[in-house]
């Protein structure tokens, strides 16, 4: 895998007849690119030669880790106050039509001059149309087979945008659901009941577990030293990121009277240090967060799912607050809730103070501490289910039944 300064995209050079494999990122927040990097990483050591095109906050994260991607364009979020406008996100889409249509041409003209065996779709739908124009095989990874609009809401518009995802991702030749197979899915509702109400094939769909976490097995496979008491991190595309940012200092600075507290904006353009006291540590961004993750008694975070499963396999249980509207979250939250691995607080900075949001979160704290062994019991649980699942090696299988 090359850098920035030798090649134009990640690709290992021993030989022109090795497999050539191309991975399109979603470049909505950071969790798909780090996902993809390591799905990258593993197929370059099994001999692949291996290019990636993306877009959005992805871009960031590959060039700031020194690598070189092809860039794209794709379909982004709005967000406001923390919280996520779908319609708004489907009107801005169509407004910048042209963007999308530009951005679909020039992955076009990528893959014609890469020419990919394999091409490896996270969470896009566009590389699979390409795929299937020029005879590709190809591959989905996602987390999500399906999308809710809102929840609880039986509109026709919401049952119609949950029904025809799946059966766009069904172009794909394999459908990889980076998750956990039933009764111990994250995902249940995006998942499960996506697979029984479309037309996909369950011969198609593989729950391949979580992507990368065994090369780092001996991290996980006993308790580490707790540092802190609670480390709060924000994850997912920027502008929610930044919609909460000050809300979210200082609620860190509050729960700092209380307990001792490392924060990561998670945000790769600001400083590593903001600020320092012997209370709190807040930083803009830290390279490996699974270092604060096992080394905190609580996480605070998002919701997204790599962070929950960094979370499991560190032992440290969770406090959940997802983005207004964004369904997937919610629907995590409540499954944390379910597993007996964590609570969740809505945290709408737009409507309730900083002063009760903390409140909220301070006794969900309380209430964690107060039976915390059984919630490590819990997590222990989870954590010894996801050992058993490599999803890299699930992926290279794959891989190597389509070429």
């Amino acid at each position: 895998m090359e850098k920035l300064s030798k090649r134009r995209y990640i690709k290992k050079s021993r030989s022109n007849t090795m497999a050539k494999i191309l991975i399109s990122v979603c470049g909505i927040g950071s969790g798909h690119a780090s996902r993809s990097l390591r799905i990258a990483r593993y197929l370059v050591r099994k001999g692949f030669s291996v290019a990636i095109s993306c877009y959005g906050d992805a871009v960031n994260y590959f060039t700031r880790l020194g690598y070189k991607v092809n860039i794209d364009s794709g379909l982004s979020f709005y967000w406001r106050d923390g919280a996520l406008s779908k319609l708004n996100s489907i009107a801005i889409s169509i407004f910048r039509w042209r963007s999308v249509i530009d951005g679909f041409h020039k992955l076009a003209q990528y893959i014609k001059y890469f020419s990919p065996d394999v091409i490896i779709s996270d969470s896009r739908i566009t590389p699979l149309f390409l795929a299937r124009k020029y005879h590709i095989p190809s591959i989905l990874i996602t987390n999500q087979l399906s999308v809710k609009l809102k929840r609880h809401d039986n509109s026709l518009l919401n049952e119609f945008v949950s029904s025809i995802v799946p059966k766009i991702w069904s172009i794909a030749d394999e459908v990889a659901i980076a998750d956990l197979p039933p009764p111990y899915t994250l995902t249940r509702w995006n998942n499960l009941y996506s697979i029984y109400k479309s037309s996909l094939s369950l011969s198609k769909v593989k729950f391949i577990g979580p992507i990368g976490y065994n090369s780092n097995i001996k991290l996980y496979k006993s308790l580490s030293s707790k540092y802190y008491d609670i480390f709060l991190f924000l994850s997912g595309p920027r502008d929610d990121r930044r919609g909460i940012m000050l809300g979210i200092i200082k609620l860190a600075k509050l729960l700092s009277r209380k307990y001792k507290i490392v924060v990561s904006l998670g945000d790769p353009e600001l400083s590593h240090i903001i600020f320092k006291s012997s209370r709190i540590e807040c930083y803009g961004w830290v390279k490996d967060p699974l270092y604060f993750l096992r080394h905190s008694k609580l996480a605070i975070t998002r919701g997204g799912y790599n962070a929950i499963i960094e979370a499991i396999l560190s032992s440290t249980p969770l406090v959940i607050m997802p983005a207004l509207n964004q369904t997937e979250q919610m629907e995590n939250a409540n499954q944390v809730v379910k597993l007996g691995i964590g609570k969740y607080v809505y945290p709408n900075f737009s409507v309730y103070s900083v002063d009760t949001i903390y409140k909220r979160i301070l006794q969900l704290s309380y209430e964690i501490f107060d039976d915390y062994n059984s919630y490590i019991r819990n997590i222990e649980r989870m954590k010894q289910i996801l050992m058993r699942y490599n999803g890299l090696e699930n992926i290279y299988r794959l891989v190597n039944n389509l070429i």
